[in-house]
C-alpha cells in the first residue's frame, strides 16, 4: 500500500504471494524480497510485480534489497547456510557478489543498513571498492559485522 505523504487514501501496489522480507524505493521503481523467493521489481504506481533476480545453487531466497544512490543499482542479501551479499541493477546483467562471509562472521539480517554502510561500492562497476568494516550496533551488546573479500 502506497500512503500519501499529506494524508489521503492509501492506494494499493501489489498483491505478495508471500510474507515480505525487505524492499527498496527509487523513484518510480520499487524491488522488494518475499520469503523464500528471488527479488521483484514493480512500478511505484502500482501494476504487475516481474522478478528481477533468479535462485541460483542452494539459496533459498534474497533478501533486504537497499538502492544506491544511482537509483539503477541495489544490494540484497542472499539467504542460505552462508549468506552473501550481492550487487545487481535493474538494467540487463548478472548480480555480482560483493561479499561471501566465512564461517564464524557475524551477519545481522535484521538490521541490513549496516551491510551497506560498512562496504564502498561502486554501482557501475558492480563491486566493492574498499575494504569492509566493523561497527557498534545501536543497543547493548549488539555487534554487526561482515567479511573483507580481501581477507582470508
Amino acid at each position: 500500500m502506497k500512503l500519501p505523504a499529506g494524508g489521503g487514501i492509501a492506494t494499493k501496489i501489489c498483491d505478495l504471494e508471500r510474507l515480505p522480507r525487505g524492499g527498496t524505493w527509487s523513484g518510480e521503481t520499487i524491488v522488494f524480497a518475499q520469503l523464500e523467493d528471488r527479488l521483484f521489481q514493480v512500478s511505484a504506481g502500482g501494476g504487475v510485480p516481474v522478478p528481477v533476480t533468479e535462485l541460483t545453487g542452494k539459496e533459498n531466497g534474497h533478501r533486504w534489497p537497499q538502492f544506491l544512490p544511482d537509483g539503477r543499482h541495489f544490494t540484497y542479501m542472499t539467504h542460505e547456510l552462508l549468506n552473501k551479499v550481492y550487487i545487481a541493477s535493474l538494467d540487463p546483467g548478472e548480480p555480482r557478489r560483493l561479499v561471501a562471509p566465512e564461517r564464524g562472521v557475524v551477519t545481522d539480517m535484521v538490521s541490513r543498513a549496516f551491510a551497506f554502510s560498512g562496504i564502498p561500492v561502486d554501482g557501475g562497476a558492480r563491486h566493492a571498492a574498499g575494504a569492509a568494516t566493523q561497527r557498534e550496533r545501536d543497543g547493548p551488546g549488539r555487534r554487526a559485522a561482515i567479511a573483507d573479500p580481501g581477507h582470508s
